[in-house]
């Protein structure tokens, strides 16, 4: 292979664009529209098996590397002019309909999406009229257009997410695996699980991976983001013996039983995700070391306590949709995947050789009571917040449960019956008076508010709170009356209402629903000390209230 020392002699004398010819013709010669340029001639000489048995050839290579670039730019120029265009494409739908003119060539060779479409629409016939189905952002559509005329793209941050949905869906690979490390190396608590749903449409595993890290890593900061308000709420109560139960819950263990229940609901049964959110599910361990509903408890059995009597209420006041459960739970199976014993040290959550289901696994868990846990699950594909909290199934007096306080008590007085009947209602101490806020009645969640008067020995009615709240607490700060969360016997609250004695005021609501909030008792020197009332606002769920009774 020999390089001339002088410029090619080849002239465009009638000044038309350069010949190209095949490589097996002998000459291929590639240039400029102007073929004013001064190329570097080279001169290959070929292979003996590569030359025609009739005489040798020689083969010269002009490479004008700025043509690509130019012929693109002049390619862009006439399509923001509708010149020459052989493809309109439709993004949106109704008055939202925008046009876009384009080369098919061009768009075509960028985006296999488009070309599988635009081939789909010709067959063999220049239709310039292309409809894109789908949810495409017409900024972020028409930005990848101008990326396949142009090479460059100009993303605002705030657009990112729909840029790389819109790269997705036509899969522009480039674009997309450029979006998607940006969204990762951005991520805060308040975007993760929006980021994890866009990365899962487009089923960038690796990318959903990294995220998973991310939730395990800050899941207690997580839990409190407003974002997760918009996810399915899951909420589940075990019932146990004892607190030596309790206390040797290994709460990650907890949380993957739950998910197994879970799945044997689905496969087994047909349950809906809408009836895993409509209630809260109480669950007890069987002798088979699966989780069951309490609903599956005899009447007559030693565990059927008023609590599980209660819950069993409720229960028939639901409507059941169609291919949910109208039997008992007896019948479902012990879960395929093994797992460790809910009585466990070990975190171990099952067989390290099992590829973890997708569909279904338990991302992130962190404890946000001594006796409760919320964390992030995907169930049948789909993103949850699962919420667990554990309960003593006993008599009201045992001597596990009993408060602190009570101990040190020499006996009990009788004093008058409330005006209602109720249970898990708050209770604080306000102007020298008991008060009562709301509760349960036999399923009914009550919105009622008493109060017990110990010199006259009676219970008057206030004003009742704007909402029923059920496994509620109150508590009195600068004298006022606050009452956070609760349930209303389907869903936790993330509501929340002040009372001056008079009137109750609704309050901001909580990041995080919840209910059976713990107490809160401080002390200031000022009438409007912040701390304490967002002390109040941030206060842990906690299933075992009489722990913190006398705080």
């Amino acid at each position: 292979r020999l390089l001339s020392d002088k410029p090619s002699s080849i002239k465009d004398s009638g000044h038309q664009p350069p010949v190209v010819e095949s490589l097996s013709s002998g000459c291929a010669f590639s240039g400029t529209d102007s073929g004013t340029m001064d190329p570097t001639v080279v001169i290959n000489t070929l292979d003996e098996d590569e030359q025609k048995p009739a005489k040798p050839a020689e083969m010269l290579v002009f490479d004008d590397s700025a043509h690509l670039n130019k012929v693109l730019m002049n390619l862009n120029k006439l399509r923001k002019n509708k010149q020459f265009c052989d493809v309109v494409l439709h993004v949106g739908s109704g008055q939202d309909m925008h046009e876009i003119y384009a080369h098919r060539a061009v768009v075509a060779s960028v985006s296999p999406y488009l070309f599988e479409l635009l081939a789909q629409k010709t067959k063999g016939t220049l239709q310039n009229q292309c409809k894109i189905n789908g949810n495409f952002d017409i900024s972020a559509f028409e930005r990848l257009v101008d990326y396949a005329y142009t090479s460059r793209l100009e993303v605002p941050k705030s657009k990112m997410k729909a840029m790389y949905l819109a790269a997705a869906k036509l899969k522009v690979h480039p674009v997309t695996k450029y979006c998607g490390k940006y969204l990762v190396e951005h991520l805060t608590p308040d975007n993760c699980t929006g980021v994890r749903a866009i990365l899962v449409e487009s089923m960038d595993q690796e990318l959903v991976a990294e995220v998973d890290a991310y939730l395990r890593e800050n899941i207690a900061e997580v839990v409190k983001s407003k974002e997760l308000q918009s996810l399915p709420h899951i909420q589940v109560e075990l019932v146990q013996h004892s607190s030596i139960e309790m206390d040797a819950t290994n709460n990650k263990h907890l949380c993957h039983m739950v998910l197994d229940w879970m799945r044997s609901s689905f496969d087994h049964e047909g349950v809906l995700m809408e009836t895993l959110t409509e209630k809260v599910h109480m669950l007890y361990l069987n002798l088979d070391r699966t989780l069951h509903d309490c609903n599956d408890i005899e009447a007559g059995d030693a565990k059927d306590t008023e609590l599980i009597q209660d819950y069993k209420r409720l229960s028939r006041r639901l409507s059941q949709p169609k291919g949910s459960k109208t039997k008992g739970r007896s019948g479902i199976t012990t879960p395929a995947k093994p797992r460790q014993f809910l009585y466990t040290r070990s975190d171990s959550s099952g067989s390290s050789s099992d590829e973890e289901d997708r569909d279904w696994k338990i991302i992130a868990t962190t404890s946000t009571g001594a006796h409760s846990t919320m964390g992030l699950a995907v169930v049948s594909g789909t993103m949850i917040v699962l919420s667990v909290v554990q309960r003593l199934n006993g008599p009201a007096n045992n001597g596990d449960s009993s408060p602190e306080v009570c101990s040190t008590t020499a006996g009990y007085t009788t004093v008058p019956p409330m005006m209602s009947s109720r249970c898990g209602m708050g209770t604080a101490e306000f102007q020298g008076r008991l008060l009562v806020c709301g509760g349960y009645d036999r399923g009914e969640c009550l919105r009622t508010v008493e109060a017990y008067n110990l010199a006259t020995n009676r219970w008057s009615s206030l004003a009742p709170m704007q909402t029923p709240r059920g496994r509620v607490d109150a508590t009195v700060l600068h004298g006022l009356v606050y009452v956070i969360g609760g349930s209303d016997g389907s869903k936790e609250l993330a509501s929340a209402e002040v009372f001056n004695g008079s009137t109750w005021s609704t309050l901001p609501p909580m990041p995080v629903a919840r209910s059976n909030t713990g107490r809160f008792k401080g002390t200031s020197t000022g009438p409007h000390r912040p701390c304490h009332y967002m002390s109040v606002q941030s206060l842990i769920g906690c299933s075992s209230l009489h722990r913190y009774f006398n705080i």
